[in-house]
């Protein structure tokens, strides 16, 4: 034949006569009757359909057609049980406090809840932590502040150099204790998403970088007093060549040094050229001149 009549044939569709009509139609009840149940039940069509390897053509498309359209009768997939942690509410995680024999105790710390209970003996209700239990009090692990004012979540607004004490505390509790979910409060939401204590807490440990990097350099510029005490002689300080464990050419003079912003000090020796420096006190009862001095009781 010529080509072009072979397209013609190729595609050229004709009307079925009633006998094949009523096969097709026979066919599919028959299918219907069977695959339908097994589908609901095991979702088999898809692997019947499969298993012979059965292509659909624009000639033979019945069987095609008909596990399609069994398709819209399967079963949808069972959905899979949630992989993430519960969420707290303050109110839940004081069940947890230790005070009942028997059951767990949890406590949160930045926002995330921890199970101690095989540090019974420190967070129990005779424990000498037990005021940690059933709470987020990470304010205080840092601060010192053991009350109801200080047994807080609030991070905000500590001193630079604390944030690198929380980051110690978080090591200890993720590589001693089992994590089992969040605690809905200052770090994270209801549904588990990050507030702005947890930005708090970032920017604090950038911070507290940043001020631990200051106090070497201050450490080396300003080396440590040597101290002694005796009931005899009292309290000394003084200054060497090798005082604060800094080798030097020069000795310095004993000085109270105080940071920006802080009310405690300590004691550095510093040089003739910056006793100045407003950041330094004397100790009262010193020489000015003097690298060695008793303190006033």
């Amino acid at each position: 034949m010529e080509e072009g009549k072979t397209n013609k044939i190729k595609f050229e569709r004709r009307c079925p006569g009633i006998g094949e009509f009523l096969a097709y139609t026979s066919v599919v009840v028959v299918a219907c009757a069977v695959i339908v149940p097994l589908e609901l039940k095991y979702g088999y069509s898809s692997r019947v359909f499969n298993s012979f390897h059965m292509q659909s053509t624009n000639d033979d498309s019945v069987l095609h057609t008909l596990i399609n359209i069994l398709g819209l009768f399967k079963k949808p997939a069972a959905q899979q049980p949630s992989t993430g942690k519960r969420i707290f509410t303050k109110e839940e995680i004081r069940q947890y406090s230790g005070e009942v024999e028997g059951k767990p105790i949890y406590l949160a710390y930045l926002g995330k809840v921890y199970d101690v209970t095989t540090g019974k003996q420190h967070y129990g209700k005779d424990g000498a932590y037990h005021f940690f239990a059933g709470k987020d009090a990470s304010r205080a692990y840092v601060s010192g502040q053991f009350n109801d004012e200080g047994l807080i979540d609030d991070i905000s607004g500590l001193p630079a150099g604390q944030y690198s004490g929380l980051k110690g505390w978080t090591d200890t509790f993720e590589n001693k204790y089992p994590f089992v979910g969040k605690l809905e409060g200052f770090f994270y939401d209801s549904n588990g998403n990050e507030k702005e204590g947890i930005a708090i807490y970032r920017q604090g440990l950038i911070e507290a970088s940043k001020f631990e990097a200051e106090e070497k350099d201050d450490e080396k510029k300003f080396p440590g007093c040597n101290s002694r005490y005796t009931p005899q002689t009292g309290h000394e300080i003084w200054c060497s060549t090798n005082s604060g464990a800094v080798d030097r050419d020069w000795t310095g003079y004993p000085r109270k040094f105080f940071k920006p912003g802080r009310t405690n000090f300590r004691c550095a020796c510093v040089p003739k050229a910056l006793l100045s420096d407003p950041r330094f006190k004397e100790f009262d009862g010193c020489p000015t001149d003097s690298v060695k001095c008793k303190l006033v009781q």
